[in-house]
């Protein structure tokens, strides 16, 4: 009687020690993957820093034509002045 509990102890002691390795294992995987991560994670913010930047150009770039337009109106007496 006293190796059946012993057995069930170790069976489930077998199981949890598994169970354990498994864990370990998708840690492992886990702590590889992070600095992929981060690292298109930054790519992502400098590409989004280029965009901001690009778009502030565009911005310029149309209020820049707007006052042009403008002009041009006011030259060829085109304005409801």
């Amino acid at each position: 009687m006293s190796d059946e509990p012993e057995n069930i102890v170790l069976a489930y002691l077998r199981r949890l020690d598994a169970k354990v390795d498994t864990v370990i294992q998708k840690q492992d995987e886990t702590i590889l993957r992070v600095p992929r991560i981060e690292a298109g994670l930054a790519r992502v913010r400098q590409d989004q820093g280029s965009d901001a930047e690009y778009v502030a150009q565009l911005r310029a770039e149309v209020d820049r034509l707007g006052k042009e337009v403008d002009r041009i109106d006011r030259r060829l007496d085109l304005t409801d002045a």
